[in-house]
């Protein structure tokens, strides 16, 4: 390579590698092979050359004054990832729910999608009673495991998949509370007629065919029931709800349980009870949607 085209080629990359400065808010410690990986994806060409030429440059000491301004935090993007507090709400959140009874310490698992649209992943085999922010897996607006030292959990693609054909939510939260779990088996719906609280806050559940858990078969029938609602019963295995915050689809998720345990009681009591009638759901919906 001729000297011109060097020169001009360096100037690129000392251009280019600010757009790629997030990466130091995910990583300890950021690679040429990181850097290489991110150009190709972007920008194309081959990796193998991209470190290459990387390294080059930095045996020369071209890089040390912008990679020192990107570690120091400077950004081309608006927004800085503030991993951090992120990790620390869906950790939290998550032990929230265990604390409530809402899941045992293997299962469950929770996700949050932040406004850069990057999402935050309770790992794999990780106990939800004390689980921290460092056990948190981070997905790139491309769903790439930031977090490549943790394990998935075998339901992220049902997260993932959810996220992809609902741009409206934020939140999703999986678990296996008893009452709700309970309806999952019995051939009967939950009747969210029963309160005003659950009329509002629930309104109509889907009902999610069974398939293995952890499987393309079991993320596609969420994706496709939860298409226009927020709260769903999956059948021979717990329960699901979206919302726009992670306290939004944990109030879903406490509200369900609620519900489902109030059915469970009037199955039990086997007497006849009043439920709210035709115009007194319209009157709630009404209220739910600011008309009254």
């Amino acid at each position: 390579m001729k000297k011109i085209e060097k020169k001009i080629m360096e100037k690129w990359y000392l251009e280019i590698l600010p757009e790629f400065s997030v990466l130091y808010d995910y990583k300890n410690k950021v690679t040429f092979t990181d850097f290489a990986s991110a150009i190709e994806k972007k920008y194309g060409g081959d990796k193998t050359k991209h470190i290459i030429f990387l390294k080059n440059m930095d045996s020369k000491n071209l890089l040390k004054p912008v990679l020192d301004l990107m570690k120091n935090g400077y950004k081309k993007v608006e927004k800085k990832q503030d991993e951090g507090k992120e990790r620390e709400f869906v950790a939290e959140t998550m032990r929230r729910i265990y604390k409530q009874g809402l899941t045992t310490i293997s299962g469950g698992n929770i996700s949050f999608r932040n406004s850069d649209g990057f999402i935050f992943l309770t790992a794999s085999q990780t106990d939800k009673s004390c689980i921290k922010a460092e056990q948190i897996i981070i997905f790139d607006q491309n769903y790439k495991n930031l977090t490549p030292d943790l394990k998935p959990s075998m339901e992220s693609s049902m997260h993932l998949k959810i996220y992809k054909n609902r741009a409206d939510i934020s939140a999703i939260i999986h678990s296996h509370p008893i009452y709700t779990s309970t309806f999952s088996i019995l051939k009967q719906k939950i009747n969210t007629a029963i309160t005003g609280e659950a009329a509002y806050i629930l309104g109509e559940i889907a009902e999610i065919n069974y398939a293995l858990m952890g499987t393309e078969e079991l993320a596609d029938l969420c994706c496709k029931e939860l298409q226009t609602k927020n709260i769903g019963i999956m059948r021979n295995h717990g329960a699901i709800t979206l919302g726009k915050t992670l306290t939004e689809a944990f109030d879903r998720m406490e509200v369900l349980e609620f519900t489902a345990k109030i059915n469970f009681n009037l199955l039990l009591a086997n007497s006849e009870y009043s439920q709210l009638n035709d115009n007194q759901i319209k009157e709630i919906l009404k209220l739910k949607n600011g008309i009254i």
